[in-house]
C-alpha cells in the first residue's frame, strides 16, 4: 500500500497526507514467536491478526482493559497465580464481577467466576514463560477508584458511579507500576511493545480524552526511553496524522474502519515482521481467499484440482503451523 502521494500543481508537488516514519522493530517477530496482547480494542485488533494469521499469540486473556495500571495488576498476578482480593468481587443484578477484570468474567455464580480467574491465571502463568513479545496497548489514563474498597477499577459493571471517584492518574504511578511489574519478576523477559489506542474516550469529554491520550503518550515516551526492551509502535499516530480524515472510520466516528485496519496492520507487517514471518502472512492470505472461494460447480475437475492444489500449498508452509481444520474443511469438498 502506498505511504503517500502528490497531486501536480504547476510547478509545485501538493502532498495529501503525512504519512508516519515507523522504525522497524530490532527485534523483528518470526513465525516462532510466542506472543501475548493486553489492553484495549486496538490490542484485540493487533492480536486478533495476529491468531487469524497463525501466529502464536494469546490475546486479551483478561477481556479489553483500557486502564494500564489494571493491566499491569493483571499480568503480575498472572505471573504469581495470585487471586484477586474479596473486595474486588461485586454482585450486579444477580452476576458476579470482578472488578479487575472486563465483564465477559462474570457468572451467577461467585464459586464460577473464582474458578474461572484461577484457570486462566494457572493457564497463561505457563505461557508467559515462553514469550517472546509483550504488547500494551493503554486507552486511557482516567482511573475509577472504588470509594468503599479504595481500588483502581478496571471497569465498572454497571455500579451507579457515585460509588467511584474520578481523577486523572498521575504520570509517575503508571511509570512506577510498570517498572515495578518488572523488577519484581527478574526471570519476566520478553520484548514489550507499547502503544496508545486512537479510539477516543469521548463518554469522557474530548478535552478529558485528550488530556488522557497525551499522558498515555508521555508514559510510553519514558518508558522506551528508560528501558531497552520497550519499544513503541505509533498506532495513534497513524491514525491522528496519516489517516486523518472521517472517511477512515466508523459510523461512529470513533472507531477505525476496515481501510484503516488493513492500512495499519499492513504497516504492521512491514516494519515488525521478520522476513520469513511477511512471506508467511502473504502466503497465508492467499491460502484463506481460496479456501473462502465458492463455485458455482464444486464437482468440476477444475475445481476438484483448485482444491488439490491449495493443499499442496498448505503442506508447503512451515511445519509449526497448525493448519488441521483448514485441511479437513478443504478435503471435506474432494470427491
Amino acid at each position: 500500500m502506498a505511504r503517500g502521494f502528490f497531486m501536480p500543481f504547476g510547478n509545485l508537488g501538493i502532498m495529501f497526507r503525512t504519512p508516519v516514519s515507523i522504525t522497524p522493530h530490532v527485534f523483528p517477530i518470526s513465525i516462532e514467536s510466542n506472543m501475548l496482547s493486553i489492553g484495549s480494542c486496538f490490542a484485540d485488533f493487533i492480536g486478533g491478526q495476529l491468531v487469524k494469521n497463525k501466529f502464536r499469540m494469546v490475546s486479551n486473556p483478561f477481556g479489553v482493559i483500557f486502564h494500564p495500571l489494571a493491566q499491569f495488576q493483571l499480568l503480575s498476578m498472572a505471573l504469581k497465580e495470585q487471586m484477586p482480593a474479596e473486595n474486588s468481587y461485586v454482585l450486579n443484578q444477580g452476576i458476579w464481577y470482578n472488578y479487575l477484570f472486563h465483564s465477559s468474567f462474570s457468572d451467577t455464580s461467585r464459586e464460577n467466576l473464582e474458578d474461572r480467574i484461577a484457570k486462566k491465571f494457572e493457564q497463561l502463568n505457563s505461557q508467559i514463560a515462553e514469550l517472546d513479545i509483550l504488547f500494551f496497548t493503554f486507552g486511557t489514563a482516567i482511573q475509577y477508584q472504588h470509594l468503599s474498597s479504595g481500588l483502581i477499577v478496571a471497569n465498572c459493571h454497571k455500579v451507579p458511579q457515585k460509588e467511584f471517584k474520578k481523577s486523572l492518574t498521575p504520570l509517575e504511578l503508571i511509570i512506577s507500576s510498570f517498572n515495578s511489574l518488572l523488577s519484581a519478576n527478574p526471570n519476566f523477559k520478553p520484548q514489550i511493545i507499547l502503544s496508545v489506542s486512537p479510539v477516543r474516550h469521548l463518554s469522557e469529554g474530548i478535552e478529558s480524552n485528550s488530556v488522557s491520550k497525551a499522558a498515555l503518550r508521555l508514559v510510553c515516551q519514558q518508558l522506551t526511553q528508560s528501558a531497552g526492551k520497550v519499544h513503541y509502535f505509533p498506532g495513534f499516530e497513524i491514525m491522528m496524522d496519516d489517516l486523518r480524515d472521517y472517511r477512515f472510520y466508523e459510523n461512529d466516528m470513533i472507531h477505525p474502519n476496515e481501510t484503516a485496519r488493513a492500512y495499519i496492520w499492513d504497516l504492521f507487517i512491514e516494519n515488525y515482521l521478520d522476513n520469513g514471518a511477511r512471506n508467511f502472512v502473504r502466503e497465508w492470505e492467499k491460502i484463506v481467499r481460496s479456501i473462502k472461494h465458492r463455485p458455482f460447480h464444486p464437482h468440476s475437475d477444475a475445481h476438484q484440482e483448485f482444491i488439490k492444489k491449495t493443499l499442496m500449498r498448505i503442506e508447503q508452509l512451515p511445519g509449526s503451523i497448525d493448519t488441521t481444520d483448514e485441511v479437513a474443511q478443504l478435503k471435506k469438498n474432494l470427491i
